[in-house]
């Protein structure tokens, strides 16, 4: 994640893929929609969690600089009191602040609006930003997020590609944008794979990019020797 002001590196996301011996690389469609129905998608998040915390514990036990790292909550968390309970358990096991962690939610992850305000309210109190992902994807609606506190809003890909190569699209992603941030929203582009599209972002007045223009996804040790440890 770069910020578009100081052209830094401010924060990474933790993508789970699947190094399988019989089937070779898997990206995650070809299984997270399988845990998800069979809920073993619950045992693979705090899988991940618990691997971003090790990474940051290291991080920190060897005094080298660290990123926020985000996390993603699948949409079979349904108890919010349970899910934030074993978050923070984890985290107190290996003593990371909560900080270095940012949730990701998508807003298409329940029918019931109040669960997700509960959960981000909660994971806030926690200390936890709270960002929600794919914002224009078709799901979010502004009168959802009128009632979600988040700290971030993520654009996503598709939704940036169909408004940035056009004057309407142009606008009405500016004055979203405007909007966003008028009621103390980060505001963050995914996908930005091309010049051109960082500069159209820019002029919308973004916050922040993430996207193969600046990196493709790296294993954590790639990550650490090239963000890390230099």
């Amino acid at each position: 994640k770069i910020d578009l002001a100081t052209e830094k590196v401010v924060g990474a996301e933790a993508l789970v893929r699947w190094e399988s011996p019989e089937l070779g690389f898997m990206p995650p469609d070809s299984f997270v929609p399988l845990f998800e129905r069979n809920n073993f998608i619950v045992k693979l998040d705090f899988y991940v969690y618990e691997q971003v915390f090790k990474f940051i514990r290291k991080c920190l036990d060897n005094n080298l600089p660290t990123v926020p790292i985000s996390v993603n909550v699948s949409r079979n968390h349904d108890k919010p009191e349970k899910f934030v309970h074993d978050l923070m358990s984890l985290l107190k096991k290996y003593a990371i602040p909560p900080r270095l962690i940012e949730v990701e939610l998508l807003e298409r992850a329940t029918l019931d609006k109040n669960l997700l305000r509960e959960i981000t309210i909660m994971l806030q109190k926690e200390g936890f930003r709270v960002a929600i992902d794919d914002f224009g994807s078709g799901y979010n609606s502004l009168y959802v997020l009128g009632q979600i506190p988040a700290n971030v809003i993520k654009f996503d890909r598709g939704f940036v590609l169909h408004s940035i190569h056009n004057d309407i699209g142009l606008t009405i992603m500016k004055n979203l944008v405007e909007t966003f941030k008028e009621i103390s929203f980060e505001v963050l582009c995914e996908g930005v794979e091309t010049k051109e599209e960082e500069k159209n972002i820019v002029e919308c007045g973004c916050d922040v990019i993430q996207g193969y223009l600046y990196d493709r996804p790296l294993g954590v040790q790639d990550f650490e020797a090239k963000y890390i440890a230099c």
